[in-house]
């Protein structure tokens, strides 16, 4: 399913999400991991390949992408250590991360079995 987390209302729930260069579009990223919790299974997967605020050069497109060039103010990107904290309470455990040039950050994160 290709669909907007955000206004996801399908029933059912999943083994595998899958979220690409989206989360720093996201006005309320814990919004977004309810969600996420919600509608994955217990022991499920989630991947997100995002932007990361760690890389300097990253940091800078997000002042300039926010008041130059789209104007998005919602637009933000997370260090290594907000996504930690950000995905920890809702019961999901890092599994393994890749980092790519420091520009971007993908990582595999497994909901705890027995958490609905």
């Amino acid at each position: 399913i290709n669909t907007d987390l955000e206004g996801f209302s399908g029933q059912g729930k999943f083994d595998l999400i899958y979220c690409l260069n989206v989360f720093h579009h996201f006005g309320n990223e814990v919004k977004a991991v309810e969600k996420i919790k919600q509608i994955l299974n217990p022991g499920g997967h989630v991947i997100i390949i995002d932007p990361i605020r760690d890389n300097p050069i990253r940091y800078s497109w997000e002042i300039i992408s926010k008041n130059i060039f789209f104007h998005e103010p919602t637009i933000h990107y997370l260090t290594k250590k907000k996504w930690i904290s950000l995905m920890e309470p809702f019961g999901f455990i890092k599994k393994r991360e890749i980092n790519f040039l420091f520009v971007a950050l993908a990582t595999l994160w497994q909901k705890r079995d027995g958490i609905q």
